[in-house]
């Protein structure tokens, strides 16, 4: 016969309060070792990494890009004849003036040129005196030729005369007579014609003189053009400058061809600065927008004055005119910095441009408040080259981290120490 125990229940009772405690302290115990692993977040020193503040103000949209002055005015020497070279008096870096000789050449054929336009110089100068001395000659002769028939002349009229009154006493014959007059005729023609000739050598004298004139003013000429390709063989600079290269063809003995560029002088104290920016960047680039340019120890203002058509390797070549002057120590080919602004947005939140981040975009970036940092997402806006726009998800005065946080990815808190 079975017999009823009276403790049963109560034991039972016993039982489940002792477990609902034990569940109840489980539950307490799992939300405090929660609330520890929510609090062990992810520990960053605090010195190695950048922060900035948002602020509110005038937006600055900038690209950026290498590259070098170069200067506004150059001239490029070109070989004036072939020739061989003899030596280079200067050397590049060197200051120049326009008489300053650079390098000499040596042609045989054009110093043989010279001395035969020497030569027929001395010819034609020869040929004109000649042609003098002759019309002198002929003038001379002429003169005397013109005394004789005029003498002729008049011993002819005196005879006439003196037949006449003979003829006329009946004691000259009419055939004596006839032939007396005759006479006086025939030399009185003699000295018409003498004296045309004599008039027409006279007209005639100028235009032989200018033929000799010619003659000697070409050879003149010629012996100018041969004497300044001979001088022209002492390369010159023509202009004020600095000596900024030579080319390779030019070194000591080799031969040269005309037409050859030699060398390049420019003016250093006019430059200009030529920008690379990206293609992609180059878009929104145009003539006009201001752009401060660094040169490692100062910075200079200028204006964009052309932007290239097509790009090369990827990026866009811009041209900067200065609108100050170069500092002393400035030279060509010197390596800058240029940053161009392309756009100004008023009153719009900005911050400088965390790692990793683009325009036009949302992701996560993080907050510091106070000892943590915790991930909030931001939409952006317009970038420059080292700042970008907020649309949303930061407030003024909110301080943010710049530094590189991809190791960060899926953690919404950090720990700055």
């Amino acid at each position: 016969m079975d017999v009823q125990r009276r403790t049963s229940r109560r034991a039972s009772t016993l039982r489940y309060g002792l477990l609902g405690i034990l569940c109840l302290a489980a539950v307490i115990g799992g939300a405090a070792s929660f609330d520890s692993l929510r609090s062990a977040a992810p520990v960053v020193d605090r010195s190695t990494t950048w922060t900035d503040t948002v602020k509110r103000g005038l937006f600055v949209r900038q690209v950026r890009g290498d590259g070098s002055l170069i200067p506004e005015r150059s001239q490029w020497i070109v070989a004036p004849a072939d020739g061989r070279v003899e030596r280079i008096f200067v050397q590049a870096g060197a200051p120049v003036g326009i008489d300053t000789v650079l390098l000499e050449l040596s042609n045989p054929e054009v110093e043989r040129s010279a001395l035969e336009a020497q030569w027929q110089l001395t010819a034609a100068r020869a040929e004109l005196e000649l042609t003098h001395a002759q019309m002198k000659d002929e003038l001379l002769e002429m003169e005397a030729n013109l005394a004789r028939l005029n003498a002729e002349y008049e011993e002819a009229q005196d005879a006439a005369d003196a037949d006449t009154k003979l003829h006329a006493d009946h004691l000259l014959s009419d055939w004596d007579w006839k032939r007396s007059a005759a006479k006086v005729h025939q030399l009185s023609e003699l000295l018409r014609i003498a004296r045309q000739q004599a008039d027409a050598k006279k007209e005639s004298q100028p235009a032989r003189l200018a033929v000799g004139e010619a003659r000697v003013a070409q050879a003149k000429a010629l012996l100018e053009f041969r004497r300044k390709c001979t001088e022209s063989l002492r390369v010159r600079a023509g202009t004020e400058g600095v000596l900024q290269q030579w080319e390779d063809a030019v070194q000591v003995g080799r031969q040269i061809t005309t037409g050859l560029s030699v060398a390049r002088i420019c003016d250093p104290r006019q430059l200009k600065a030529v920008i690379c920016v990206q293609e992609a960047l180059a878009r929104d680039v145009g003539i006009g927008q201001h752009a401060q340019i660094d040169t490692g120890g100062s910075q200079l203002s200028g204006i964009v004055t052309r932007v290239a058509p097509a790009a090369r390797g990827g990026t866009v070549a811009v041209e900067v005119a200065l609108e100050t002057t170069a500092p002393q120590g400035a030279r060509p080919d010197q390596t800058v910095v240029g940053a161009i602004d392309i756009e100004r947005l008023k009153d719009v939140l900005y911050v400088a441009r965390p790692a990793n981040t683009y325009p036009q975009t949302t992701t996560m970036l993080f907050k510091v408040e106070g000892d943590y940092a915790r991930a909030v997402r931001v939409s952006l806006g317009s970038s420059s080259a080292s700042a970008i726009q907020i649309l949303n998800g930061l407030r003024e005065g909110d301080t943010i981290v710049l530094s590189d946080m991809a190791q960060k990815d899926g953690v919404d808190r950090i720990r700055l120490r």
